[in-house]
């Protein structure tokens, strides 16, 4: 299972390193409310935030390639599940640029997406394994983003997770919103 997690970290870092290779890059670091729950749960909210950390690399004003890492978790209202999601992605932005004499833009976003599930039994008070899952997910997603100056920036985004792959028994979508601080260098 290790072998796969590894694996899925590769597009990443392949990313991180075209990025420190060129100009034009950003940093970010996100919290949310991303992810999806088991089929047939009542639980379609986190308990804990998501968290997400990535980079990318601007080619023009409209178009950049984005890497990233998202961590959430879901557990049910009873606490007798809980469950750990990791995601690995690599999203295409498309950006109207600066709209006008503001420091706004619209942008949207596509991203493949490897996840990796982790489910744990906590009814008895401890926390045991229930099993590993893993696949891939599709997203869309759009936003705003306010250039604060020259070098940071504030995005608020919805994100839409419209199609699983190997995934069981969860849910075949999701959505969220998130909120990222970013920093251009």
């Amino acid at each position: 299972m290790k072998k796969r997690y590894l694996g899925g970290l590769l597009p990443l870092a392949l990313l991180s390193t075209s990025v420190m290779a060129a100009g034009n890059n950003s940093f970010y670091m996100g919290i949310g409310d991303v992810g999806f729950s088991p089929e047939n749960s009542d639980n379609d909210s986190f308990s804990d935030p998501s968290f997400i950390i990535g980079g990318g690399q601007s080619f023009n004003e409209h178009v950049s390639m984005e890497g990233f890492f998202r961590y959430s978790e879901a557990k049910d209202e009873a606490k007798t599940f809980e469950f750990n999601y990791y995601q690995v992605g690599l999203s295409l932005v498309l950006s109207t640029g600066e709209l006008g004499d503001t420091p706004l833009e619209l942008f949207g976003r596509t991203s493949a997406i490897a996840a990796f599930v982790k489910g744990h039994d906590t009814s008895n008070g401890d926390r045991r394994d229930i099993g590993d899952t893993s696949g891939g997910v599709f997203t869309v997603g759009g936003g705003l983003q306010w250039n604060i100056n020259a070098d940071y920036w504030v995005r608020a985004e919805y994100i839409y997770g419209y199609a699983t792959t190997g995934l069981g028994n969860y849910d075949d979508d999701y959505d969220g919103v998130q909120i990222s601080l970013g920093l251009d260098f």
